[in-house]
């Protein structure tokens, strides 16, 4: 019996600080084989499949030899200040704009298992 492999893995996303110093190291999913067969929904940190299986998904794994160095300061002021805007002024809207048409009943996709 072969083993059902997840088509989502993770790899080691260290977050630094506006000084530079490494505040968080946790693996994130950021691997995606056929990502055509996922979707985010709730947040942007959860995710699952757009066509629901009867098998439950299969193992994921973290790719150790991969990292990803997340760092503001890698960016321009301007684009901070649009990361920024995004982030707490348009998404909130789209959320709450999903969550309205999920709860009138208005969405196509499918609601997560209870």
């Amino acid at each position: 019996m072969t083993e059902e492999i997840s088509n989502v893995h993770y790899i080691k996303c260290v977050d630094k600080d506006e000084l530079g110093y490494v505040y968080n190291a946790v693996p994130r999913p950021r691997l995606w084989y056929r990502p055509e067969d996922m979707e985010y929904f709730d947040t942007h940190f959860t995710f699952r499949r757009k066509v629901p299986r009867d098998t439950p998904d299969g193992k994921s794994f973290t790719i150790k030899n991969l990292q990803v160095i997340h760092d503001h300061n890698m960016r321009s002021k301007e684009r901070e200040q649009k990361r920024l805007h995004y982030e707490y002024q348009e998404l909130p809207k789209l959320e709450d704009n999903e969550t309205t048409m999920i709860e009138k009943g208005k969405t196509k996709k499918p609601l997560p298992d209870t």
